[in-house]
């Protein structure tokens, strides 16, 4: 076990490594320069050809990159184009507790239904229960996660009314509490959760079956 995570750990440098060379690229294709975002455009060209001189823009690229990888690896990632004044890893941050409280608990959610799902329907291959969860699974991955989550807006927030249209808590008296955050996070935790589950459960069926079949477990069975 160890040696693979090593090895995959290995694989990933140069595919991250290449991911970042292909969005500086990108990013160097794009008209204009940074440099537009952050000053008055009032400045005279001297005096924009002298900043970007300073901040290293004029030189080649392939030195740019890797004074910005060298910078990356240190955990600075500059400032953002949009908001000036923040730096990136502090924006980042700040949106990585909401990300997570919006994906982890689905995906936890989907993982302890999907396996005992999975691995029942393997047991009873073409029973009617196994039937029954391979064409939910069908749905499930068949249907985009977008139309999936308009579906549940509109009948459970729009017509029913049980639950909020956006946002994590009610903005006012009353709002942040436990019940109200889970009230805000049921239909995006339920739309996550359906999507990976019909996944996760048609992929722990085709594994537990390709085990099943296996010449040890034949062995094990005819002992019994």
């Amino acid at each position: 076990m160890r040696q693979y995570i090593i090895r995959r750990i290995l694989i990933a440098i140069p595919l991250i490594l290449a991911i970042t060379v292909i969005n500086y690229a990108v990013g160097q294709l794009a008209p204009g320069d940074p440099l537009s975002n952050y000053i008055d455009p009032n400045f005279s060209q001297e005096m924009r050809e002298a900043a970007l001189e300073q901040m290293g823009y004029n030189r080649p690229v392939v030195v740019q990159y890797m004074a910005w990888l060298r910078e990356a690896l240190r955990g600075n990632l500059g400032y953002s184009s949009r908001f000036t004044s923040q730096k990136v890893v502090a924006l980042l941050v700040e949106r990585m507790g909401p990300t997570l409280i919006l994906t982890l608990p689905p995906f936890l959610i989907a993982f302890l239904i999907a396996v005992p799902i999975g691995v029942y329907s393997a047991l009873r291959q073409y029973s009617a229960q196994d039937t029954v969860f391979t064409i939910f699974a069908y749905v499930g991955m068949s249907i985009p996660s977008f139309f999936l989550a308009l579906g549940l807006i509109y009948i459970f927030a729009l017509r029913l009314g049980w639950f909020p249209v956006a946002g994590l808590m009610t903005i006012g008296p009353g709002g942040g509490g436990l019940v109200d955050r889970l009230r805000h996070l049921a239909l995006p935790w339920t739309a996550q959760a359906v999507m990976q589950l019909a996944g996760l459960a048609r992929h722990t069926r085709s594994s537990m079956l390709e085990v099943l079949r296996q010449d040890y477990v034949r062995t094990a069975r005819s002992k019994d």
